[in-house]
């Protein structure tokens, strides 16, 4: 059933995202999506349900203290990036999933039609006016000076990705804490530290939590936007090539550092390509970037893209593992296929940035002077993926997966000894929905380090079943 704006008033559904908390190292963290956190550091009621029939309201004053102009003006430039490289919406609409669901709203207000069906297609929009409902919900219970921090971080975040993965991040934190029944305060609105969240009630004399969110193109050189923006430049100049080809190729662009930005030197790159590919050789070249051409049979390619084919794991057994971009031309006239693939020179270290950045917040965010619990968060890991590292780190029959020595090496250094934990957690997802329910979860991997000079009982329980205030 659908909810249409117009009839909101009896409206009764219901959006609601349950917690689910399995006691142990590894666990499944389910949070409600909305939740009510109290800047000052005094709690009252949490809101844990959204009804429909209140969107209208949340978005006009979401709308009113943030200012629908921030997102407008925003998405009018990145929709006429996406008209010049079409190659790029995908990506710009999950950078931007904010700021493009709160313009549907919009949209759907004033003509005055029905909102879409919550499911995992419309996760976006439904979890977008979670965070607005969250956002309204922290600036009521603030003092003006706070409501007006609040109110300027989150413009920043509406058009900055990285600002609303972390602010995003902090508020499923809050939720899961708050929804366990913790008081919480929010020490950076306040002025009373740089850590993101305080449950004071924890501990000696509290637990601070920071939180880093984790993007796709952490510890990598070659980050997708920018290869999006170079296979714009390749695209047109091999697609002739494609036309005449009986085989299928592989083509590889290794680059040593960063990818440039100006459109001269990409297409400098794109021409290159387009030679080797003509010459089928490979070359290396002064810059430091190289292209390897590497022949297979014809329908190779072909067949990786036809289900239950990988195209991944095709480039893979050819080049070898590792992270990369690619774009696959399939030529049926000529019989052949060419995959263009983008690395980099230097393995990938997503785990060793991370793990850095995780060091750098318990020296400089987190006070040192009470226990700190360090959260990362991985936007581009699905609850699946998370929950499959998780069962083989803790299954002695597998191998041990890369994480488990980062974890264990900053734990055991002496100098972050206040650090009581680090939580992994995936994205979160909009699984399903059944009656007036709609079900939102991600998964969350911890590490507890009970040697700290900070470790108190309390802390065991902070992933286990939830507390009731």
């Amino acid at each position: 059933m659908k909810i249409c704006p117009a009839a909101a008033a009896c409206s009764l559904r219901v959006i609601r995202l349950l917690v689910l908390l399995i006691p142990a190292v590894l666990f499944v963290l389910v949070a409600r999506l909305l939740t009510e956190p109290v800047p000052s550091g005094t709690q009252r009621d949490f809101v844990t349900e959204l009804s429909l029939r209140e969107i209208p309201e949340i978005f006009e004053r979401f709308s009113a203290i943030v200012g629908s102009d921030v997102w407008e003006r925003r998405i009018r430039q990145l929709n006429a990036e996406i008209r010049h490289n079409p190659l790029i919406e995908h990506h710009v609409r999950r950078e931007y999933m904010v700021a493009y669901a709160l313009e549907r709203c919009g949209e759907l207000l004033q003509r005055r039609e029905y909102f879409p069906e919550p499911g995992p297609d419309t996760s976006d929009f439904y979890q977008a006016l979670g965070f607005a409902r969250q956002v309204l919900g922290m600036t009521d219970q603030a003092t003006p000076l706070e409501a007006q921090r609040m109110i300027s971080r989150v413009r920043d975040a509406v058009v900055n990705p990285p600002a609303m993965r972390g602010l995003r991040l902090e508020l499923a934190v809050a939720t899961h804490f708050a929804r366990r029944g913790h008081r919480l305060a929010w020490p950076e609105m306040i002025g009373a530290g740089t850590f993101d969240l305080l449950l004071p009630e924890l501990g000696t004399d509290g637990l601070e939590i920071e939180c880093k969110s984790i993007s796709n193109d952490k510890g990598r050189s070659v980050h997708r936007r920018e290869v999006l923006a170079l296979l714009q430049q390749i695209q047109p100049l091999v697609r002739p090539i494609c036309a005449t080809l009986k085989v299928d190729l592989i083509v590889v662009v290794s680059v040593l550092q960063r990818l440039p930005t100006s459109k001269e030197a990409l297409l400098a790159i794109a021409n290159r390509v387009r030679n080797q590919i003509w010459l089928s050789q490979t070359s290396q070249f002064i810059d430091g970037y190289s292209v390897d051409v590497f022949q297979l049979d014809a329908g190779t390619l072909r067949a990786a893209m036809t289900p239950p084919g990988d195209m991944r794991a095709a480039i893979s057994k050819v080049i070898g593992p590792g992270h990369r971009e690619a774009m696959v031309f399939d030529a049926r006239e000529s019989g052949g296929a060419l995959a263009v693939v983008i690395q980099g020179v230097r393995a990938d270290d997503m785990l060793g940035a991370t793990f850095e950045t995780l060091r750098q917040a318990a020296k400089r965010q987190l006070t040192q002077s009470r226990a700190g619990l360090l959260v990362a968060g991985f936007e581009d890991l699905s609850t699946t993926q998370l929950v499959g590292i998780a069962e083989q780190e803790n299954d002695p029959q597998r191998p041990p997966t890369a994480l488990g020595p980062h974890v264990h090496r900053l734990l055991a250094e002496p100098q972050r000894n206040h650090v009581i934990g680090v939580a992994l957690l995936s994205r979160s997802e909009l699984l399903s929905h059944a009656g007036q329910v709609v079900d939102t979860a991600g998964a969350s991997f911890s590490f507890l380090n009970r040697s700290s000079r900070y470790w108190k009982l309390d802390f065991e329980g902070m992933f286990g079943e939830r507390r009731e205030p």
